[in-house]
């Protein structure tokens, strides 16, 4: 079995240059996330509100922690050329 941290994992994104497939993306995404987790889930790895628990992690925060993007934020309202 390989295993990783859940602060680790960056289960949604792309690259995209149009916003249309993200739509599509966030959907496989999120059914992938729902399979990982029920499996987890059934097989005693994990509780059901653990799980639930990892979702916005997994789908958002760690990336936005991974790329300070609050930090990037304040940094940018306090810029000189935004007044």
């Amino acid at each position: 079995m390989v295993t990783a941290p859940s602060n680790k994992l960056f289960t949604f994104g792309g690259d995209y240059f149009v916003v249309e497939p993200v739509l599509g993306h966030a959907r496989i995404a999120r059914r992938g996330i729902a399979l990982a987790l029920g499996e987890l889930v059934e097989e005693g790895w994990l509780s059901q509100e653990d799980a639930l628990g990892l979702i916005p992690s997994i789908m958002r925060e760690n990336a936005r922690a991974f790329f300070r993007l609050q930090e990037k934020s304040e940094a940018l309202e306090s810029a000189p050329w935004v007044s």
